[in-house]
């Protein structure tokens, strides 16, 4: 009986594959992977005293179904990774979440309102992931946090100023409004089958590499802004038709390939023209 237990040191309990149940209605304190593995654990009773999940605490608990996150500040790394069938968070007062935290989670909606540093891979490949809400306070999505969210479709972009590599690839997202991007990374939306419509700002004039490969349901992007078109960025798209490259000085390898309903080009000066562009 650990239900006076204040404290519980690293791996205290991991690969306990038989656990089922523990109360840590008194714990105020855990160690890093002190649960980890424990594939069997479903409930771990009231954790509202808990401020500060450590690095891979809960990693591999596929069957825990509830966790009290509502007091905790911090989230470690892979904190909760393969927490299946964790369907509901409350991260009210959650300012740091650690790379893979959430990673293959069941969680389907989450309020990120309190957090001002998230880190990559947080929730990749969340497959019942629907809504995002809460991202005013970050101004940076960070590598593949949201890859292969594939149910992923409602999430307000517009006061992001920075993309990582790959971090909304493979969502669900039909149109996305970047009115505050000043960078991104390869592969930000690369698999968003989804996706119809793209804006971004006349500042940002350079498409990166696969940014749009296999977007394809996107019709409409307005590209004569841009100079950079950077390789394979619209690979795919085989719902594209007309694209305008007035400023255009440099189209990437493979830039518009496999784009079977491109009719229309219109080069401006460019410069360097890669392979098979089109």
């Amino acid at each position: 009986d650990i239900s006076h237990c204040e404290s519980i040191g690293e791996r205290a309990f991991q690969g306990c594959y038989s656990l089922t149940s523990v109360d840590l209605s008194s714990c105020k304190t855990i160690g890093s992977e002190s649960f980890s593995g424990c594939s069997a654990l479903e409930s771990v009773g009231s954790t509202k005293h808990l401020t500060d999940i450590p690095e891979s605490a809960f990693n591999g608990c596929s069957n825990l179904q509830n966790i009290d996150l509502s007091n905790c500040i911090s989230i470690g790394r892979s904190a909760f990774n393969g927490c299946r069938k964790i369907k509901y968070l409350n991260l009210n007062k959650c300012t740091y979440i650690s790379s893979y935290a959430f990673s293959s989670c069941g969680i389907e909606e989450i309020d990120l309102s309190s957090v001002k540093t998230i880190e990559n891979n947080a929730f990749n490949s969340c497959s019942s992931l629907t809504k995002v809400t809460g991202l005013k306070l970050i101004k940076s999505l960070p590598e593949s946090i949201f890859h292969f969210c594939n149910k992923l479709s409602s999430i307000d972009l517009s006061t992001i100023e920075s993309l990582g590599a790959n971090c909304m690839s493979g969502t669900a997202i039909d149109s996305i409004k970047l009115t505050n991007l000043k960078s991104w990374d390869h592969g930000v939306f690369n698999g968003c089958k989804n996706l119809i419509s793209v804006t971004f700002p006349e500042t940002i004039d350079n498409i990166p590499t696969w940014a749009f490969c296999n977007c394809e349901n996107l019709s409409t992007v307005d590209l004569s802004h841009c100079s950079i078109i950077g390789e394979g960025a619209f690979s795919s798209c085989t719902s594209l038709k007309n694209v305008t490259l007035d400023s255009c000085q440099n189209l990437g390898e493979s830039a518009f390939s496999g784009c079977t309903l491109l009719k229309n080009v219109t080069l401006g000066c460019c410069q360097i023209i890669g392979a098979r562009s089109f």
